[in-house]
């Protein structure tokens, strides 16, 4: 019969120091949820300071994606070579702007 009064005694124990720290951790909630729906309006932040951060600016700048041949393409290219057959000036003709 001590045991079961021993066991009884324990278990109170246990659930009188849950529910002690089961309080501490609601006020813990409460505060964390009170500071998360404060802005400018109800605290004495600036308006700038609970503004939402903004995306960086691209400036129109733009990757490209480098040319490339499709797959099985056989390319082709001009190798110089030590005599030509002609050589000659290649003036400008339309200016570009």
């Amino acid at each position: 019969m001590e045991a079961i009064g021993a066991l009884i005694v324990a278990i109170v124990t246990v659930v009188q120091l849950l529910a002690h720290e089961n309080q501490i951790l609601r006020r813990q909630v409460a505060d964390l949820q009170h500071q998360l729906h404060r802005d400018s309006h109800n605290s004495s932040k600036p308006p700038l300071a609970t503004a939402m951060p903004s995306a960086a600016p691209n400036h129109g700048r733009r990757r490209r994606a480098q040319a490339r041949a499709q797959p099985g393409h056989v390319g082709t290219t001009l190798t110089p070579v030590a005599d030509p057959d002609v050589i000659g000036p290649h003036p400008v003709t339309e200016c570009e702007g």
